[in-house]
């Protein structure tokens, strides 16, 4: 079932997606974001440790909501190293309706343009990754 951000009312902060794309066995990594004083932040893994990068966003209405591509492409378009999270949000969009995560660059394979997004809460966010974390740390240990 899809809850639109519309039946929330007003602004996006203070929400939080968890955006997947359905792409058969090779789903890949979720994309997170958390809407918080007029910035999404995307949290990312180094090492053990979480991080959270805000950006700037805007609302167009209460159709669409626009990623600050510029500062993004200035930040990371030079590091190949780069959250994949980063370099797909630099040229896309979330509709606020269907909460698809579109990009809007063509050279993305068409298949893998679409994020599909649910509603997600900070602390899930934040369990979700730490459950990433701990998967990778279980794995290295001899």
């Amino acid at each position: 079932m899809l809850v639109s951000f519309n039946s929330y009312g007003g602004s996006a902060d203070g929400k939080g997606l968890k955006c997947e794309y359905n792409d058969g066995i090779d789903a890949g990594n979720p994309i997170y974001i958390w809407f918080e004083n007029s910035k999404f932040n995307i949290p990312y893994i180094k090492g053990s440790s979480i991080f959270w990068k805000g950006y700037r966003y805007s609302e167009n209405g209460t159709d669409s909501i626009s990623f600050d591509a510029d500062r993004l492409v200035a930040n990371f378009k030079n590091d190949s190293n780069a959250p994949q999270p980063f370099r797909f949000l630099s040229d896309a969009h979330l509709d606020r309706e269907s909460l698809f995560l579109r990009s809007k660059n063509l050279l993305y394979n068409p298949n893998r343009s679409i994020y599909y997004c649910d509603l997600y809460s900070k602390s899930s966010i934040i369990s979700d990754l730490k459950k990433t974390i701990n998967a990778a740390s279980s794995t290295n240990k001899i």
